[in-house]
């Protein structure tokens, strides 16, 4: 699988912060409080789709960087 395209939904962050620690670099908070994406290269895949994965709300979207196909949540 090529590289991922990851965001973080804010309308439904709640800023558990699970991410930044599975995934630090990757992931930081934001200046409203929430996760966001500072680089998702920083990290290799499997960290992100963990990330994704812990995540409470499914704030987490992983997409296909070439097709743009949703990966997770689906």
């Amino acid at each position: 699988m090529g590289r991922l395209r990851v965001w973080v939904d804010k309308t439904r962050c709640l800023a558990t912060q699970g991410c930044i620690q599975t995934a630090p670099g990757a992931f930081a908070l934001g200046a409203d409080q929430r996760s966001e994406v500072v680089d998702a290269a920083a990290v290799p895949e499997e960290k992100l789709w963990e990330a994704a994965q812990i995540c409470p709300t499914g704030a987490i979207v992983l997409e296909d960087a070439e097709t743009g196909e949703r990966l997770f949540p689906t």
